[in-house]
Parts: C-alpha cells; sequence; structure tokens
C-alpha cells in the first residue's frame, strides 16, 4: 500500500466511523426502531448489519487472506478503486445484503452495537495505518463487485458505512427535526 493509499484509506475509515456517531448521537429509542419505510431496516437494524459487516472483513483481513497465497499480477484485481466507492455510496440502486449480513437482532442496545462496531474498526484502522502485507496481492469476492484485494476491501467498509449513514439520515429523526 502507498502512502496515498494508506492516508485514502484510514482518512475514509475514521471519518466514516465519526460521521456514524454524529448522525445516530441522540436517537430516541422510538426512533433507533422506526424505519423510514415499512421494507426498510430501522437504525438499529443498520446499525446490526454494520457491525456483523465490521467483523466478517476483519477477519477475512486478518485471519482468511493472509494464509491464501498471493496472485499473480495478472489476476489482481481490475476494480476501478474511485468506483467501488462509488458504486457502495450510491443508493439509488437498492442492494441486498447476503442473508450472513442481515441483522441478526441478537442485541437490540445501542451500547453493545456501537461498541462492537467501534472495537472492530479501531482495530481495522491500526491494521490499515501499520500493515505492510502487499494487500493488492490479497484477494476475495465481493457478492456485487466481484474480486476484490484487501486494500479494496477496507475502502468498501468506509463507503458501506457511508452508505446505510445516508440510510438512516432518511428516517424520523430529520423528519423531526426538520419541523424545528
Amino acid at each position: 500500500m502507498t502512502d496515498v493509499e494508506r492516508a485514502s484509506v484510514t482518512s475514509l475509515l475514521a471519518e466514516s466511523r465519526d460521521a456514524l456517531h454524529a448522525l445516530v448521537d441522540g436517537l430516541t429509542d422510538a426512533q433507533w426502531h422506526a424505519p423510514p419505510r415499512p421494507e426498510a431496516w430501522s437504525p438499529i437494524e443498520v446499525l446490526d448489519h454494520l457491525a456483523i459487516t465490521e467483523r466478517a472483513v476483519l477477519v477475512l483481513l486478518t485471519e482468511r487472506l493472509p494464509k491464501r497465497p498471493p496472485a499473480p499480477p495478472e489476476r489482481r484485481s481490475t476494480v476501478d478503486d474511485e468506483k467501488l466507492v462509488r458504486l457502495t455510496e450510491d443508493r439509488r440502486q437498492r442492494l441486498e445484503a447476503p442473508d450472513r449480513m442481515r441483522p441478526q437482532g441478537s442485541t437490540t442496545s445501542l451500547a453493545e452495537l456501537l461498541a462492537a462496531f467501534d472495537a472492530d474498526r479501531a482495530v481495522l484502522l491500526r491494521y490499515a495505518e501499520s500493515t505492510t502485507d502487499d494487500l493488492r496481492a490479497r484477494l476475495a469476492p465481493h457478492p456485487i463487485a466481484g474480486p476484490i484485494d484487501a486494500y479494496q476491501w477496507l475502502l468498501f467498509l468506509g463507503a458501506h458505512t457511508r452508505r446505510h449513514i445516508a440510510q438512516i439520515a432518511e428516517g424520523p429523526r430529520l423528519r423531526l427535526d426538520a419541523g424545528k
């Protein structure tokens, strides 16, 4: 990873974490459990999904991918980094989360979900800040983008968080705040 890539991905991961906290700070219990539309996830379900995704990608990057042999240069990701971020953030296209990434409802505690998300994001940030692994040589399939490399998985997490920040922002809090 180049210095520019490292700075870019750590900035995206930190900024998206901070934006999530800024958005959800002060939501009432009723707002946490109110989906913006009947078919949509409530903010607490979105946070559950984010925590599940953070954990899955953390395991992928720190445990599973390092055990795989590096991909030769001709077999590396052909996905453009900026396009991956744009497509992930673009809410005009509805995407279905794989079953294993859907909200599990194992906890209804906001504090527990935020703590799980924050703990995994902190590990991922430390990893992005310090790894000397050749992230471009480590590939894993993404359900929408196809094979992407470990660096792109980090980009995906930041963009994925931004996507769901936009989803939460569609909900009742903004409608309630708009009348003030």
